[in-house]
């Protein structure tokens, strides 16, 4: 169990408020920013977890992280 990926527990996690299942949007490191920013704002969500080809977590961006890239000198 503890070897499985993150995503696999993560996608049946459910919210108490509202009994829906959380979708995981994910992305792979060589996925540019644009099409990552485009699953987040097709998806409604505000950070990506970032993949390898096994699905295993590498990390997570958020949308913070990609505007301090974009208006950093």
């Amino acid at each position: 169990l503890l070897e499985l990926p993150v995503e696999s527990l993560a996608s049946s996690v459910v919210l108490a408020n509202s009994y829906k299942a959380l979708d995981v949007v994910t992305c792979r490191l060589s996925d540019t920013l644009g099409a990552a920013v485009e699953k987040m704002m097709d998806n409604r969500v505000h950070r990506i977890f970032t993949v390898d080809g096994g699905s295993h977590l590498l990390g997570v961006v958020a949308m913070t992280d990609i505007i301090l890239e974009l208006v950093s000198p």
